[in-house]
């Protein structure tokens, strides 16, 4: 669940579980996802794909 000041790791694995979860329903709800987060100041690059 999203919160305020999450940090990068956390907010990715938010967006990540909300999205696979939101398309894991059956075959025909689609090919899967991308999340792909990026603090520039951080230098924190993640990227998730489905399918």
């Amino acid at each position: 669940m999203y919160k305020p000041d999450m940090e990068p790791e956390e907010l990715f694995e938010t967006i990540s579980q909300a999205l696979l979860s939101s398309i894991d329903c059956d075959c025909l709800s689609g090919w899967g996802g991308y999340v792909l987060i990026v603090y520039l100041a951080l230098r924190v690059f993640c990227s998730v794909a489905n399918g």
